[in-house]
């Protein structure tokens, strides 16, 4: 029984992934079925059945998001003692709550993607000295040319519209300080744009305090949420907090804040990922992932297999086409094939051999004399 792959975004910041979602699912996996997968660093979200990072792949199955990762996982027979029986091992972080706790844990968590996450992103893709000296920087770094020099900002435009709902996208901090000339004197910003400008970071503050207030209360002194143990809860908050604290953003406005305001949050981060990978030779096994950048711009095609042939509704599940949608192609190919058969020009080609062309030079010959 082959183990599965866990592709998500490179590792950066003395972390496993830069991602928060690819962080979660690796911690995830580690604490649940450590030395049972391997990661595959990939830099291509197309390749994903969700068109996002991360997805797991294990056998013919492709499983994507986060969410449902978990899900597969939890349900997933490990070793081959479990698949001789027929029988599933629990890998659930989750398996000794109540149902009470389960449901405070489902809202948790939809709370932290929705409220934390907007801080990271505002953290990281809008706050322009940070995206133009650290973020952008080190996307570029782990992507191939020409990917490189486009797929950053189509993940920054990704984020602008849920970030300007929350008021979280920083829009005077857009225009870079212009560098006064040799001889020239620096102009004085307007006193209006530096008080914008505070207000805008306190008003990012206040935010921020609302959000994280709520979870220093709930963890108080525990070390973990729930019990003795990390749940997905944890391992969810930890990847958000990690993203925040790690990085060395040139602006720390929420690091700082996280750090100085909230260590207690960080401490059970930091605590979160060392049980995960305490040290690291406790990482998981790399496997190979992409070489040329060049090939993820030709699309890839999945030929029916036996197995998608006698159920298609399992190559359409797992990113393939089904027998289907194949031949649909097939009679289209025929289609224009057979139309430009029957409307083609025709072209007949007339040999002239010497006998003919003096048999026509005697006809004009004789035109010629009787128009003499």
């Amino acid at each position: 029984m082959s183990n599965p792959v866990l592709h998500v975004w490179p590792g950066r910041w003395g972390l496993i992934s830069l991602d928060s979602h690819c962080l979660a699912a690796a911690l995830y996996l580690q604490l649940t079925i450590p030395g049972h997968f391997s990661v595959a660093e990939c830099t291509n979200p197309d390749v994903s059945p969700s068109g996002k990072l991360p997805f797991l792949t294990d056998g013919m199955h492709s499983v994507s998001p986060l969410a449902s990762i978990i899900k597969f996982v939890s349900r997933r027979r490990l070793g081959e003692s479990a698949s001789d029986s027929g029988t599933y091992l629990v890998n659930n972080l989750d398996v000794e709550l109540t149902a009470h706790e389960r449901a405070q844990k489902a809202a948790w968590c939809a709370h932290i993607e929705s409220q934390i996450g907007d801080l990271l992103g505002h953290a990281m893709y809008s706050m322009d000295v940070n995206w133009r000296e650290l973020v952008h920087p080190t996307l570029a770094s782990v992507l191939s040319i020409p990917q490189r020099y486009y797929v950053p900002g189509r993940i920054r435009e990704t984020y602008k519209p849920r970030l300007e709902a929350s008021e979280l996208w920083d829009v005077p901090g857009e225009e870079a300080e212009e560098k006064p000339k040799f001889g020239e004197k620096k102009k004085e910003e307007p006193k209006e744009h530096q008080f914008k400008r505070v207000f805008q970071r306190e008003r990012v503050l206040d935010k921020a305090r609302d959000c994280l207030d709520i979870y220093a209360r709930l963890l108080g002194q525990k070390r973990f949420f729930f019990h003795d143990r990390p749940t997905t809860l944890d391992v969810v908050l930890a990847s958000h907090i990690l993203l925040l604290v790690n990085p060395p953003y040139p602006d720390p406005l929420l690091k700082s804040l996280v750090t100085d305001s909230y260590p207690e949050l960080a401490s059970h981060a930091r605590s979160v990922y060392s049980i995960a990978f305490p040290s690291s030779e406790s990482y998981p096994a790399l496997a190979s992932h992409e070489q040329s950048s060049l090939r993820a711009l030709i699309p890839s095609f999945k030929f029916p297999t036996r197995s998608s042939i006698a159920r298609p509704e399992v190559a359409v599940e797992h990113g393939g086409v089904d027998i289907l949608t194949w031949g649909w192609i097939a009679l289209a190919a025929v289609g224009t094939v057979g139309f430009w058969f029957l409307n083609r020009p025709s072209r007949s080609l007339l040999y002239v051999g010497p006998e003919a062309e003096e048999e026509e030079s005697e006809v004009l010959l004789d035109a010629d004399e009787d128009d003499g």
